[in-house]
């Protein structure tokens, strides 16, 4: 499947009076359907909302009848989400299946046909929720990846009872390219030559969705749609098809799910596997994306893995406007109940870094996922190390620049410097080269300890927030033994601890309100708001002591039996 998205921006307020649908139907989707039933050698994706589904029906009639038409010879196909909201907010399983469910019954009802794909911005996958979509015989999946340049990795796909699921990544590149020209009217030869080259180095066998916003085409004059017929032809002339079926799509033999804002690479879980042994947990969970399986199965029959994740933190991106504490809560407490149901334990260890977590724990094995932003790039592994192993995606740090008197948000991602018998040393540098952040994390038994080294090389002084959120899972008193008994070690320079934050303070720091529904007893969470003069380096330390989650695990005469 490789589409073309046309969808407005428009689209995604839920406030949406009749000045704003008559403008929508009449100066945008009217135009384009009639420019593209002349072109029947295109085939597109066709993205909108329920409410406007109604309003079209009820105001349009002759533009309802245009869109079956486009559907019935099949060069349209729709792509659904919530009734009001375009972008899928954030919502319980439940919740979504319900919403696509009533758009199904609402697509049948007006163009008599199956709706099998809707559009996911922000949402909360968990098997169940697949079972669901899969009965409900909804097959795939769009969620956005705004990758700047290159295609995103996809698609992800999953199956059940001999049926199939499949995410599939949408690429943001072209439109933000559209929408830069036609806010500017900028050269149009130089958005010709940038879609040109996108095309040329695309991957012609990928599956991958692009979202052009037709809001920004037609802003572009009376005769927009020579934007369109650019974009085809260029990638028609690079041996690129678009097609709007999930007919052609190659599956793998292990069946898995990824999904979110940001994608793991689609060679993961090969990568993963082949290392010598199988792992006994793993959890990841990354801004705004979760990896979430049910079923992988490794190569040469190997054990089943089961596996849950979820989104933990939206780092208040995507919180304003959604009522977002009560329903995060819902959502947390939704895949926390799910976890007590099965026969899958809360991850042991997690570390977040403001955007970013992953967990892996194996056992006598030290094993590393290299990420950066967001996408596992390699799979590192070192024998006879210890058998927890920490690692981050990119987490986001708020910069003051004091030459412009405003906090910026940036991005950065770690890499691996040097992995020891206990030892983890982990290099941290943003996009910004504002600083850079050497973490060496130390774990004997019952005690693990971080060594930060923190340098300025912005050649000016600098001010931004560090924090380091670690949950131990239910049953470990963190913060008796060590959360607030002076078990810290101060930092040695002008780097301060502003304090540390528990399940009272998460709604009034950082916006950090969608954690408060963990089991505070398991958390431990220092953090900083640091100053650095031009050139200065800084070093501190910090530790928390949980002898029951280091302890050894005692093999069982039944496990043992069951080695032999």
């Amino acid at each position: 499947m490789r589409n073309l998205i046309l969808g407005g921006y428009s689209c995604i307020s839920d406030i949406k009076d009749a000045s704003r649908l008559t403008a929508f139907a009449d100066n945008c989707l009217a135009p384009l359907l009639q420019y593209l039933y002349k072109n029947a050698h295109f085939e597109f994706t066709l993205y909108i909302s329920g409410e406007e589904m109604d309003w079209i029906d009820a105001n349009r009639p002759a533009m309802q009848k245009l869109i079956s038409r486009l559907i019935k010879r099949k060069s349209v196909s729709l792509l659904i989400s919530s009734r009001n909201h375009s972008f899928m907010p954030i919502s319980t399983s439940q919740d979504i299946a319900d919403q696509v469910e009533r758009m199904r019954v609402q697509t049948r009802k007006y163009y008599k046909s199956k709706c099998r794909g809707f559009f996911a911005f922000a949402g909360f996958w968990s098997p169940e929720l697949i079972a669901k979509l899969i009965k409900s015989d909804v097959a795939y999946s769009v969620v956005p990846t705004f990758v700047k340049d290159g295609f995103p990795a996809g698609p992800f796909f999953m199956s059940e009872h001999g049926k199939r699921f499949v995410i599939y990544p949408s690429d943001f590149y072209l439109a933000d390219k559209v929408r830069e020209y036609c806010e500017n009217l900028s050269d149009f030869d130089r958005l010709k030559s940038d879609t040109e080259r996108f095309a040329a180095r695309s991957d012609k066998d990928k599956n991958v969705s692009f979202f052009l916003d037709f809001d920004s085409i037609m802003s572009a004059g009376k005769s927009p749609f020579f934007i369109i017929d650019m974009i085809f032809n260029a990638f028609r002339d690079s041996g690129f098809r678009f097609s709007n079926t999930d007919d052609d799509i190659s599956f793998k033999k292990m069946d898995y799910l990824c999904s979110g804002s940001y994608l793991f690479g689609n060679d993961f879980l090969g990568r993963l596997f082949k290392t010598d042994d199988t792992f006994d947990k793993i959890a990841m969970i990354s801004y705004a994306s979760s990896l979430c399986a049910d079923k992988m199965i490794a190569k040469k029959d190997r054990e089943t893995l089961k596996s849950l994740s979820m989104p933990l933190s939206y780092g208040g991106q995507f919180v304003k406007g959604y009522d977002a504490p009560e329903r995060y809560r819902e959502v947390v407490l939704e895949f926390l109940s799910g976890l007590n149901s099965s026969n899958i334990r809360i991850p042991e260890i997690l570390e977040l870094d403001f955007m970013g977590l992953m967990v892996i724990r194996k056992k006598g094995y030290l094993a590393f996922l290299d990420i950066d932003q967001g996408c596992v790039r390699r799979v590192l592994s070192a024998k006879n190390a210890h058998d927890i192993c920490f690692a981050a995606p990119s987490f986001r740090d708020v910069v003051q620049d004091s030459r412009k008197g405003r906090s910026l948000a940036k991005y950065g991602s770690y890499r691996l410097s040097e992995v020891s018998d206990g030892r983890i040393t982990l290099v941290y540098q943003n996009d910004s080269l504002d600083y850079s952040v050497k973490k060496t994390f130390s774990f004997s038994e019952g005690n693990l300890s971080c060594d930060v080294t923190l340098t300025n090389i912005a050649m000016r002084s600098i001010s931004f927030s560090f924090a380091q959120f670690f949950y131990f899972g239910n049953g470990f008193d963190v913060k008796a033994e060590g959360k607030q008994s002076g078990d810290f070690a101060l930092p040695l320079s002008s780097a301060q601890p502003s304090g540390f934050l528990d399940s009272d303070s998460f709604s009034k720091t950082r916006q950090n309100d969608c954690l408060s529904a963990l089991d505070p007893s398991g958390m431990y969470m220092p953090y900083y708001d640091v100053s650095l003069s031009s050139d200065e380096v800084v070093d501190f330390r910090y530790s928390v002591n949980v002898p029951r989650f280091f302890a050894k695990e005692k093999k069982t005469a039944e496990a043992i039996a069951n080695e032999n």
